[in-house]
């Protein structure tokens, strides 16, 4: 005689709760607000950058800001897995920290979420000051199980795209099965 046991497992993601943050071209570190952003993950290019001891203007948690990741070849890109598909807000941490782009017009570049432009032409030194913290915020679904994000040079190519940190939340309920049977 066989038995066979079916087990099912539901776990509900609800809005506004973290699915995953990442320190870009950093180490493991916790925010004063009690986020854990992990040690740099899920990018699938790049160079890390680091500047320790930098003053970062707008933000309490200058060292987040103080290492990012940029990519001088190409697109910088990551692929970050979340549980499934739904609606998800995208937060990306920006701080232009290198002082070979203390200038406005020195480092442009557009980003693209799930292969859709979502802005274009960001030159962080002209649009917020050089070594200021500032989050661009996205709702997007992602259909295929992975937060696909794409920084690419603009025309004429001058600075590298680069990153400073990751954060995404469910935006809408995410509720996760799964199914197992064993016999």
């Amino acid at each position: 005689t066989t038995t066979t046991t079916t087990t099912t497992e539901s776990v509900l993601f609800v809005p506004g709760e973290l699915i995953t943050a990442i320190n870009c071209g950093g180490d493991t570190y916790t925010a004063l607000d009690g986020t854990v952003f992990a040690a740099d993950r899920d990018f699938k290019n790049g160079f890390p950058f680091t500047q320790p001891g930098l003053s970062i203007s707008g933000t309490l948690d200058d060292e987040l800001y103080e290492s990012e990741r940029y990519n001088d070849q190409a697109a910088l890109k990551y692929a970050i897995d979340v549980p499934a598909s739904g609606l998800y807000r995208v937060e990306l941490m920006f701080a232009d920290i290198c002082t070979c782009t203390d200038k406005a017009g020195e480092r442009t570049f557009d980003i693209l979420i799930e292969g859709v432009t979502r802005t274009r032409n960001v030159d962080l030194t002209a649009q917020f000051g050089w070594a200021t913290a500032h989050t661009f915020t996205y709702v997007v679904f992602v259909s295929d199980g992975t937060l696909s994000l794409r920084l690419e040079h603009t025309e004429p190519k001058n600075d590298n795209p680069k990153l400073s940190a990751i954060r995404v939340v469910a935006d809408a309920s995410i509720e996760v099965t799964t199914t197992t049977t064993t016999t």
